[in-house]
């Protein structure tokens, strides 16, 4: 029989030992599993230094032809302990390449080009970066270790205070000024900003908080001032009449500001003559109330 045509089982990985490595082969004829010395002679390639190596089983006696299976030899470096110069840092606007400082499988130092290499990393955003370490020559696999650049907290970005803004009727949502070494954090990248209150005249606030290579939060307060009302233009009912004994209350038909009309009662209260008999000139005063200040 043909040797080539009979399996040879899975053999299992090998140490590493410094010597060739020569695993026993199962080779199986349906049920009957063949003898080595009898059935079959046995020989071995690339089988002293790590990676893959091959077991030849050739045919003797009853059998003939050869086969072959293909195993592994060499150590890995799965559990090995990676060390770092530095396992973490605060975001600083710099660029960390962290350095192994050393690799260690039980209880044993490896030594960096002959057992193994590193494939490192580069950062500078806050996050966790692999450092990675590969077996070479007699070791293989690879074992990693864990760089961390965590964010910068808010107590050390320099803000600005929000100066006063006046009414508009609107949400007032006044810009951000957030540095950092110098440079300015961006909205959206390095935090959020959430308003409140910040319709009416009054204190309201702004509430920042950071993302990305910055963490924390920060509430800055800001006060939105009355809007003044003396450049309103103020229409009457009717700005004349001729004298007849009638008394008259002239009646206030709208006031606007800024093409916005305001409300009596809620944005102006009005003063000055009232029930008038006698011919003359009269004044009717506009005041400011709510959101308005003024006359």
């Amino acid at each position: 029989k043909n040797i080539s045509e009979l399996s040879i089982a899975d053999i299992p990985d090998q140490p590493y030992t410094g010597l060739p490595v020569t695993p026993a082969v199962t080779v199986k004829h349906g049920t009957y599993t063949l003898v080595q010395g009898t059935d079959y002679t046995m020989g071995y390639g690339s089988n002293t230094d790590a990676g893959r190596a091959t077991a030849y089983v050739y045919g003797t006696g009853n059998y003939t032809g050869s086969n072959s299976r293909l195993f592994i030899c060499g150590t890995s470096i799965k559990n090995a302990v990676v060390t770092l110069d530095s396992s973490k840092v605060t975001y600083d606007r710099k660029s960390h390449t962290p350095v192994v400082k050393s690799v260690t499988l039980g209880g044993v130092s490896l030594k960096e080009g002959t057992d193994y290499k590193v494939t490192g990393v580069t950062a500078t955003d806050a996050g966790t970066y692999t450092v990675t370490v590969s077996g070479i020559r007699n070791y293989m696999d690879q074992a990693t270790a864990s760089f961390v650049i965590e964010p910068r907290n808010i107590s050390e970005v320099s803000i600005a205070n929000l100066q006063p803004v006046t009414y508009t009727g609107s949400e007032i949502k006044p810009a951000i000024s957030a540095t950092y070494l110098g440079a300015a954090l961006v909205a959206g990248t390095d935090y959020d900003v959430a308003y409140s209150n910040n319709i009416n005249a009054g204190t309201a606030s702004a509430v920042i908080k950071c993302k990305g290579n910055f963490t924390g939060t920060k509430n800055l307060n800001f006060t939105i001032n009355k809007q003044n009302i003396s450049a309103a233009a103020v229409t009457l009912a009717e700005t004349s009449v001729t004298y007849d004994r009638i008394a008259r209350t002239p009646a206030v038909r709208s006031v606007t500001l800024g093409g916005v009309t305001l409300k009596a009662g809620t944005d102006y209260t009005v003063s000055g003559t009232s029930a008038v008999t006698n011919a003359g000139s009269y004044n009717v005063v506009i005041t400011g109330a709510g959101n308005y200040t003024g006359t």
